[in-house]
């Protein structure tokens, strides 16, 4: 029976090192910054937040919103910003504003999620900063 009892506590042990193992990969692997920005998507009314600028200067913004949603949504952030959109080329979707064209990206991102590339990051489109 002592033995039992051993061997069981090891057990769990050995299953939460294995779970912590897990975690720590899939944020090693997600980025800290967008696991805490899918947080606090899912937990607030938040539509869109921002994550960060990549290598490129490009800012990087993720949204729960599903493709239609999110697409009306970006149209209606440019517009409260001065900017008119002009066209859609697969994903990317353009707007112009005093002579300068913008394109935003779109595509999906960890199945629940689509992430927003803003070219120069010329446009804040979030409602929710990280940092």
């Amino acid at each position: 029976m002592k033995r039992f009892g051993i061997m069981t506590g090891i057990g769990v042990v050995v299953f939460f090192l294995i779970g912590l193992l897990f975690m720590n990969s899939y944020i090693h692997n997600t980025g800290a910054e967008n696991v805490q920005m899918m947080e606090t998507l899912s937990t607030t009314d938040q539509a869109i937040g921002f994550v960060e600028i990549d290598e490129h200067g490009n800012g990087i913004y993720l949204t729960k919103k599903t493709l239609p949603e999110s697409v009306e949504l970006l149209r209606s952030r440019m517009a409260e910003q001065g900017w008119t959109y002009t066209a859609q080329e697969g994903s990317g979707y353009f707007f112009e504003k005093d002579n300068q064209t913008v394109v935003l990206t779109t595509t999906v991102w960890q199945r629940k999620y689509r992430q927003i590339k803003v070219q120069h990051n010329i446009v804040n489109v979030a409602d929710v900063h990280n940092k």
